[in-house]
């Protein structure tokens, strides 16, 4: 079964260090209520060094880098449409070997969107063009149909553009849906890993949605993929059907759903149920499954996540289990393991931890990567509009017949964002 590939046909996006409070990010709040036009502004100067920052062997030593980014958002809502529009980038300049500084372009984005909103129904559109540096560290590589995040360490750039359709109908009603259709163009500039290949990616697919009762509600989903790699042939085409049935109780809910994916290869078959309880101040859910693949090997899936608030904080742990396929439609297990803590210290002071733990298990050559991650970040407010933000990271990578790779890094932000209403 060519199934999903792995890394080329996602979509990639930054995993931010847990608890580097990125505070300005691209894209603008809410309106006032009532509509309007919102205009947002931000501004940051980050300072940054690690030691061996592409997790490499040997060490590729230590690097420094000095980054302002900028960024602008503009909303314009009705009660009926919201037009929004993000811009960002940065300028930085790097030194990785002691010798003088490289000045670039840096993770340039921009995200155009729009919705019109009826009574019972909503047209979105959006369209993006976005940049990403990918030794910048952790990559989340967003799984399709459920799939989890695949954590990865890949020097150069992955440029995506594309857009996206969709019209629901029967919001609030007993039966409704949606009809969607999306198209990514993905380019990779300077990477070595030989899965990273340049892709088109298009999609269209509808959901039913049936209100059984009450409490219970069912859904029906059709999705169809092509995949397009480039210098590749043939394109893989690939279709999925699943059904899935949700009930609503007193404290939590109850779900189940399943699943078939076909291809030229065969059908790729899962069925899970899951279970979500709200607790006191918190929330507890557990999702178990089973997936089968073309060639007959059925694995166990599930996830385990917790979540508690805290008088000033929050607490957070997952534990997950999830199998992918790569392009080859080898089969690759990743387990992966996530706990992290925000804590407000005084009324302008707060601090965040976090660790991560993922292992990626090759079915077909027994290989073993292990990823690991450990962060921590202090947050304080210089003023209602300026923030400083230090912070420092520990990350390794060990994988099997190659070895084991360490760096250390720590930043320094200042920024500020602030908004205006013409």
């Amino acid at each position: 079964m060519a199934a999903t590939p792995s890394l080329p046909m996602k979509a990639l996006r930054l995993l931010p260090l847990a608890g580097l409070a990125a505070l300005l990010t691209a894209g603008a709040a809410a309106t006032q209520e009532g509509g309007g036009i919102l205009l947002s502004f931000g501004i940051e100067q980050r300072f940054s060094w690690a030691d061996n920052a592409g997790l490499v062997i040997p060490s590729e030593g230590d690097s420094f880098r000095a980054d302002t980014r900028l960024s602008f958002g503009f909303v314009s809502e009705t009660p009926r449409d919201r037009l929004t529009l993000n811009v960002s980038g940065a300028l930085r300049g790097e030194d990785r070997t002691g010798g003088g500084f490289d000045f670039g372009l840096d993770s340039p984005a921009a995200d155009l969107g729009y919705t019109r909103s009826g009574a019972t129904s909503s047209f979105t559109t959006t369209a993006f063009l976005r940049e990403t540096n990918l030794d910048d560290g952790l990559i989340l590589s967003e799984g399709e149909g459920g799939e989890s995040p695949v954590l990865v360490f890949e020097d150069g750039t992955a440029r995506t553009k594309g857009g996206r359709l969709a019209y629901n109908w029967g919001e609030g009603a007993p039966f409704g849906g949606t009809v969607r259709t999306g198209l990514t163009d993905t380019d990779y500039i300077g990477t070595t890993d030989p899965d990273l290949v340049g892709n088109r990616t298009t999609t269209a697919g509808v959901t039913l949605r049936f209100r059984v009762n009450e409490v219970t509600e069912a859904s029906v989903n059709i999705d169809h993929r092509r995949y397009d790699e480039t210098g590749a042939a043939p394109v893989e085409d690939s279709t999925t059907v699943s059904v899935g049935l949700n009930r609503t109780l007193p404290r939590g809910s109850l779900s189940g759903n399943i699943a078939a994916t076909r291809d030229e290869d065969g059908t790729r078959t899962s069925f899970s149920f899951g279970r979500r309880i709200e607790l006191p101040n918190g929330s507890l859910s557990a999702d178990l499954g089973l997936t089968e693949a073309a060639n007959g090997g059925t694995n166990l899936t599930g996830a385990l996540a917790w979540r508690q608030e805290l008088v000033r904080g929050g607490l957070s742990a997952r534990l997950s289990r999830a199998v992918t396929n790569d392009t080859n439609n080898d089969e690759t297990l990743i387990t992966a393991l996530s706990l992290g803590l925000t804590q407000e210290l005084t009324p302008r002071m707060g601090l965040n931890m976090g660790a991560s733990w993922t292992r990626r298990e090759d079915v077909a050559t027994d290989s073993v990567t292990d990823s690991a991650s450990l962060d921590a970040a202090l947050g304080y407010a210089l003023t209602e509009d300026w923030n400083l933000n230090v912070g420092a990271s520990h990350r390794l990578k060990d994988e099997d017949g190659v070895g084991r790779a360490d760096s250390n890094s720590v930043f320094l932000s200042v920024g500020r964002r602030f908004e205006w209403r013409p």
